[in-house]
């Protein structure tokens, strides 16, 4: 009736960041990050990424470390995806579906979010509500309007 602490320690010494964490999940998902700084405690959730391990204690929820957009769930999806992000701070976001010849099919959000992790749902129509077509599709997500990340995603009939 007990088991081993789900927490692992690393020691690194005198190094000031690790320079890449794999993570190899049950289910098959692979994640690799990159320049972790060392001395502190981290959370990683699989496919919502790292997050701090410090929590917010009027809200319950832990304050992502990174801005950081993650591969939609299901991918390849029909009818609809989750797409999931977090913010490291409050900040204005738009998130936008576009084609694979780069026209906007969609603005799923444009607004100011609080810091934490995130999840939009596209249920793969366009602007007008009409069913897009099978085919690659790009979530491009940008904060403060300086920062951009992007993932690619398939839609099938």
């Amino acid at each position: 009736n007990s088991q081993n602490s789900l927490t692992l320690e690393f020691g690194l010494g005198q190094h000031a960041k690790v320079d890449s964490i794999l993570v190899y999940w049950p289910s098959g998902v692979k994640e690799k990050y990159v320049d972790v700084a060392s001395n502190q405690k981290i959370k990683i959730i699989e496919t919502r990424g790292i997050v701090t391990a410090v929590n917010d204690q009027q809200k319950g929820e832990t304050i992502p470390r990174d801005f950081v957009l993650l591969q939609n769930y299901p991918n390849p999806f029909n009818p609809a995806t989750a797409i999931h992000f977090q913010l490291p701070r409050h900040s204005r976001a738009t998130l936008s579906i576009y084609d694979i010849r780069g026209q906007q099919v969609i603005e799923l959000l444009n607004g100011a979010l609080p810091a934490g992790s995130h999840e939009i749902l596209w249920q793969g129509t366009d602007r007008l509500g009409n069913p897009v077509s099978s085919g690659v599709y790009v979530a491009r997500l940008r904060i403060d309007g300086n920062q951009t990340l992007s993932r690619k995603m398939l839609f099938l009939k």
